[in-house]
């Protein structure tokens, strides 16, 4: 049985290196997600290996008239799989893999659209669980009633799992009231960050919603470093400037991941509201010798994009060029 809790393609890339959040809706490039197995929780830095492929029969596997039970645990291993690549793909036959996987759910996912909303009433959990994750690979508008009401499912790996397919769905016209719950009371890890995933891409959808900055600013504070990263990159789409100090303390934030997320949140605001670019500028030279190398990296590209010049590696020249803007 698998539910598939949030990563980052995003994030495995060591977040964007632009300031402006993509428009473009591609699935495993613009978002973060991730997928785990019911039974073994990894870490966000962890990087599976790519399992090996088999060939895939889509005559059996996509028929109409075959028996649910085998087309929804082909479609679990097929999404495990394309979670596994998104995960790991580090070649150029890796991500185009990926991509025909993707596309493979995504055809095989909207040709049984009505069974799958269908199985979402089912009395099996896992039957439930599948169809939930399967439904946000369809863009489906009719999609959406029926994963909203799978929110209010008595399993929380169903709740979890409806979460990710709004997500992936990333309709505009998506209500946020009850996700934004879920993201700052959900009972779960996995929960918590697939709720964080999901109004990140209502919002870069066009979307809005009452509670999203109370539920991001308390997401900064969670123990999931998945739902700290999410928070910090919803505020800054909702250029919350309230928040500013509370992204300079995550810059420190011990998961490299949440750490660039808030060099990126602090550099998206400073860009965007001049009248914040010298608090941002001092945030963001201020924490270099206390960053790691990677973390460290970003925050210099992101202090080169806010000042359009190259005031080299060491703090002291960032340091008096930040002061020199207030």
């Amino acid at each position: 049985m698998t539910r598939y809790p949030s990563l980052s393609s995003r994030a495995r890339a060591g977040i964007r290196s632009q300031t402006r959040p993509t428009t473009t809706r591609t699935r495993g490039a613009a978002a973060l997600f991730c997928l785990i197995p019911l039974q073994a929780c990894s870490s966000p830095e962890e990087k599976p290996e790519p399992p090996e492929f088999e060939v895939f029969r889509p005559a059996a596997f996509d028929s109409p008239r075959s028996p649910i039970g085998p087309f929804l645990m082909e479609l679990d291993n097929s999404i495990e799989r394309w979670q596994a690549l998104t995960l790991g793909a580090d070649n150029e036959n890796d991500r185009r893999m990926k991509k025909l996987l993707e596309e493979h759910i995504s055809y095989s996912a909207r040709k049984r659209l009505h069974d799958l909303i269908g199985e979402l009433q089912s009395r099996a959990p896992f039957n439930r669980m599948v169809a939930a994750a399967a439904l946000g690979f369809t863009e489906a508008e009719a999609a959406l009633g029926p994963l909203l009401a799978s929110l209010d499912d008595s399993s929380p790996e169903v709740v979890a799992n409806a979460l990710l397919g709004l997500a992936l769905l990333g309709n505009r016209d998506t209500p946020l009231a009850e996700i934004t719950i879920l993201l700052a009371e959900g009972v779960n890890e996995t929960t918590r960050a697939n709720a964080a995933y999901a109004v990140r891409e209502v919002l870069e959808a066009g979307g809005s919603g009452t509670g999203v900055l109370t539920a991001a600013r308390t997401g900064l504070r969670d123990e999931s470093s998945l739902v700290r990263t999410h928070s910090a990159l919803i505020l800054a789409h909702e250029m919350d400037t309230g928040s500013l100090s509370l992204l300079e303390y995550q810059l420190e934030d011990e998961t490299p991941l949440a750490a660039l997320a808030a060099a990126r949140s602090l550099a998206y605001i400073g860009q965007r509201d001049r009248h914040q670019l010298a608090t941002v500028a001092m945030a963001l030279a201020g924490a270099l010798d206390t960053s790691e190398d990677v973390v460290r990296a970003g925050i210099l590209r992101y202090l080169r994009l806010l000042s359009e010049a190259n005031y080299g590696k060491e703090q002291e020249e960032w340091v008096e060029w930040a002061a020199r803007l207030q």
